[in-house]
């Protein structure tokens, strides 16, 4: 092969390589604090409605809201719900199965790629979402049971610290701000994100002696109610909170460092719905006080 064919099959290789463009969709509809985070980029903003997107950017929904995308092709995706964390491309692939779904259904879209039954809350938006917020039932428990979790919490069993450790190695560098709110969800996604049977103070109490063999600073927390609170240091700085959220509610200093709630929850519960529906409940009860 001469030099010139040689150099021709290389930039051709090179350019057969080269990265597609990131997919971009746009906001058309947002109902909530939606928040954002730009690939690239350490700290979250609000979403707005009519934001170019790529599929690389990350957004957080709360419990009560609503999100619409537009695709590059002009189609518009089924309504988001719900709380959640997750990429753009994330988004679009679900989107897109949830057209492939109504199709199958014979629930043909209209012209502009809009699903034929689109569900959204109806009434008022705040009495909606504070019924839903509502929905999540919290675990209660009575002071005696609080205080011997307190008392149990720095004894933890062997074979939960083993648990613990071997989770520990399948953490990832997620796009969090520290060590922490790297573990924290994949802790507590697996451990109470499918609960297979109703949660029981034994079962919180293991939960807590995995955070704490994990290294984890956390503080349960009881209210007037008896709901119970789980208070996580995230050891990020109280200047740096915006690396975490640019939500003031979800969040609260203590020490010069970011703390953040956790409901503990009956039922399965993500840790995205955790953290929102335990910022309602620190929230109620300071006001209280």
């Amino acid at each position: 092969m001469t030099y010139a064919k040689w150099l021709f099959v290389v930039l051709l290789c090179c350019a057969l390589i080269v990265p597609v463009p990131a997919e971009a969709v746009e906001a058309t509809y947002c109902f909530g604090k939606v928040e954002l985070l730009r690939q690239g980029n350490q700290e979250w903003e609000f979403l707005k409605r009519g934001t170019s997107l790529n599929s690389g950017d990350r957004l957080r929904t709360p419990p009560v809201s609503i999100l619409r995308l537009m695709t590059t092709e002009g189609i518009s995706l089924p309504t988001f719900t719900g709380a959640r964390e997750a990429t753009v491309a994330q988004l679009l692939q679900e989107g897109h199965k949830k057209l492939e779904q109504l199709r199958r259904y014979r629930m043909e879209p209209s012209p502009q790629g809009e699903a034929a039954i689109d569900v959204l809350p109806t009434g008022s938006p705040s009495r909606v979402a504070e019924n839903a917020m509502k929905a999540e039932r919290a675990f209660l428990v009575d002071s005696q049971t609080f205080q011997q979790l307190l008392v149990e919490l720095p004894q933890v069993p062997p074979h939960l610290d083993r648990q613990a450790r071997e989770w520990l190695s399948q953490v990832e560098d997620r796009h969090y701000a520290s060590r922490t709110m790297q573990i924290v969800p994949l802790f507590h996604d697996r451990f109470l994100g499918d609960l297979e049977s109703p949660l029981t103070a034994s079962g919180i109490r293991d939960y807590l002696h995995l955070l704490v063999a994990a290294g984890v600073e956390v503080k349960p927390e009881h209210t007037a109610q008896g709901e119970l609170l789980l208070l996580i240091n995230t050891q990020v700085p109280a200047q740096a909170s915006r690396t975490l959220t640019v939500n003031r509610e979800l969040v609260y200093s203590a020490d010069s460092q970011v703390w953040i709630p956790l409901q503990i929850s009956t039922q399965p519960q993500s840790f995205i719905s955790a953290w929102y529906h335990g910022a309602r409940i620190l929230h109620a009860t300071q006001v209280e006080d």
